[in-house]
């Protein structure tokens, strides 16, 4: 209970911080912020609910995993994620259409809906779900996300406040079905000696959304309100369990300490930004290499053994791989357990299996293309996001290729960035917008890119 009264009461003050943060008109918050927030929560709203009501059901496996088995009545009257995104994908078009807004469709984007198209043509399997499958809604979702952009900084308010408010309800959870939230400890267990799922399905869950949304707090807030709600964040992913998440959270948090990317209207400022490329480079390439390197199948708790199994399906076919289906296929076989079904539980790989040699030169393209987005200064925002990315893709998939899951709002996140912000409107708006702590005179035009120094940092408009 002395637990549950600590959650609840860090929750609480994070309300207060981030009300406040609201109310002070400290956060930018647009329609590229609802989007993000609605296709994160479309994939726990249904779970959350059955939590909060009691409804959901779960057992323990053979190996004392927990596993859900009946989300209750509430999956019977909460529309299901693809519905709920789907809605909102079309919502950002109408209004894209009714007010005859050109939409950029930057080229990391480009390059995903490429690698899906041809994914598709390798797997013709895949055809016959595809007017309503995951692949088509992933499209219809990129492009979307594409349209909803109004700025980089309402992208990571919207981003960040998914993050918290995942983090809150789980508090809420916990104070009215403890059982639901907090687990007792199975193979793995965290600092606190349980493990807290809060509104996802199990702690390795939780973990890996909270681990990528740790760099959105970070940016999107400043001050005291940053250090207390990183803090905040942090302490739920140390109670998750997962320990691949705390160690990619871990990797963040230094490219994070050591670059201090910052966002406020239109003005991006940071320090040190080849640490921060360098930083996810080195963390992409060895996400590449391990599983090339590592021969034995018990590493990482059995990870080794489905690398070798995933390679050994494109022997016959090392240029376009086996498609979108082929993880699926294996585990209908039998090959694992279902613990493995939903991925090869490493970033590259999953890419192999999909798309063989050019499944490999086209995922290295897009982060390449990540890497160089149209404004230069989104580096710094989208490096350290990169970072835990790859930093957990060394065991595990966090970024769902042609379907969207519990990570993808990540994705639309980092290519919404990559877009930039909207042209300004009206003549007397000025470029930048004020910061304290700076002082500006009229207006710098975009094509001027001044750089401006502030205690030792890059200031970029």
């Amino acid at each position: 209970m002395m637990l549950v009264g600590c959650i609840a009461v860090a929750a609480l003050i994070a309300v207060a911080v981030i009300v406040k943060q609201f109310r002070t008109d400290a956060l930018t918050w647009d329609m590229g912020s609802t989007y993000i927030l609605v296709v994160g929560i479309a994939f726990h709203m249904g779970l959350g609910l059955s939590k909060l009501t009691g409804s959901d059901e779960y057992r323990v496996d053979s190996s004392g995993v927990r596993q859900l088995v009946n989300p209750g009545w509430i999956s019977s009257v909460v529309p299901s994620h693809q519905v709920v995104v789907l809605v909102a994908a079309a919502v950002v078009g109408w209004l894209a259409l009714a007010k005859r807004r050109s939409v950029v469709i930057p080229l990391p984007a480009s390059l995903w809906t490429s690698f899906i198209v041809i994914a598709l043509a390798v797997d013709y399997l895949r055809y016959g779900s595809l007017p309503s499958g995951e692949p088509l809604l992933m499209l219809v979702s990129l492009i979307a996300a594409c349209a909803a952009v109004r700025s980089r900084a309402g992208v990571i308010t919207g981003a960040a406040t998914f993050v918290l408010g995942m983090c809150i309800l789980g508090a809420l959870i916990a104070v009215v079905n403890s059982a639901a939230a907090i687990q007792t400890c199975t193979v793995k267990c965290s600092i606190g000696g349980i493990i807290f799922s809060g509104p996802t399905s199990h702690g390795n869950s939780l973990g890996l959304i909270l681990a990528c949304g740790l760099p959105f707090v970070w940016m999107a807030f400043r001050g005291q309100a940053r250090v207390w709600l990183v803090i905040y964040v942090a302490a739920n992913l140390a109670l998750s369990g997962s320990r691949t998440a705390m160690l990619a959270g871990a990797a963040g948090l230094v490219v994070l300490v050591v670059t201090n990317p910052s966002i406020q209207g239109r003005i991006v400022s940071g320090r040190n930004q080849w640490f921060a490329i360098g930083s996810a480079t080195c963390l992409a390439v060895t996400s590449l290499l391990v599983p090339r390197l590592i021969t034995d199948p018990n590493f990482a708790t059995g990870r080794g053994r489905l690398w070798e199994l995933a390679f050994s399906r494109i022997e016959g076919t090392p240029l376009f791989g086996e498609g979108s289906t082929a993880w699926y296929r294996e585990f209908t076989a039998g090959s694992f357990g279902s613990a493995s079904a939903y991925s090869t539980h490493n970033q590259w790989v999953e890419a192999t299996l999909f798309l063989g040699m050019v499944g490999v030169v086209l995922f290295g393209a897009i982060v390449f293309a990540f890497m160089m987005p149209r404004s230069a200064n989104s580096r710094f925002l989208i490096a350290p996001v990169l970072a835990v990315i790859f930093s957990l893709g060394v065991t595990e998939r966090p970024i769902a290729l042609a379907l969207v899951d519990l990570i993808s709002w990540v994705l639309f996140a980092l290519i919404m960035i990559s877009v930039g912000d909207s042209p300004l409107q009206g003549k007397a708006s000025p470029y930048l917008q004020a910061v304290p702590g700076i002082h500006t005179v009229g207006q710098i035009p975009s094509e001027s890119k001044k750089r401006l120094s502030m205690r030792g940092r890059n200031v970029i408009a």
